[in-house]
């Protein structure tokens, strides 16, 4: 007897029947092992973005605490000197006014000089501290003022005890 195409396969039937889902099973299986992957792969490449972006912004934090301690070291030691002080003094002090001047803001160095060199009232060790402030902290600087910072000298608590009594 022929077969003809019309004709009913049982055995073509029921290899298809079984083979199919099978053969889908098989194919949904391994795009969502390869979909799990990618997504593994992704988060872990995000982490590690994450993790050195992080890690570069302390890198620079620190740096520009370093520069921050420079700036405050030199004008504590400008503070300092006095036409007795030691050679070495002025030395050191030089030395750190040029380093400022290699990496230092225009604007700030300017102010840094100001105060050096005119120190008073609106030009002076604490109006340069608030320049470097606002560069290192931007919107976060806040509102201090010369006028809300302190510093130290002998005798200070007289000097602020006499002016509290006037």
């Amino acid at each position: 007897m022929e077969k003809t195409t019309n004709q009913f396969n049982l055995k073509n039937f029921l290899k298809s029947y079984f083979t199919m889902p099978l053969i889908t099973t098989g194919l949904i299986t391994l795009l969502w092992f390869l979909a799990q992957a990618k997504i593994e792969r992704d988060i872990e490449f995000s982490v590690q973005k994450e993790m050195a972006d992080y890690t570069n912004n302390l890198q620079k934090e620190a740096e520009l605490r370093t520069r921050a301690e420079k700036i405050a070291e030199y004008l504590a030691l400008y503070t300092t000197l006095k036409p007795s002080s030691p050679t070495e003094d002025y030395k050191k002090a030089n030395q750190m006014a040029f380093e400022l001047a290699l990496w230092l803001p225009d604007t700030v160095y300017l102010e840094v000089g100001k105060a050096v060199v005119l120190n008073d009232s609106t030009h002076n060790q604490l109006t340069a501290l608030l320049a470097v402030r606002k560069i290192l902290l931007g919107n976060k600087a806040g509102s201090i003022s010369p006028d809300s910072m302190f510093s130290h000298f002998p005798n200070a608590k007289k000097l602020l005890d006499s002016i509290k009594h006037k």
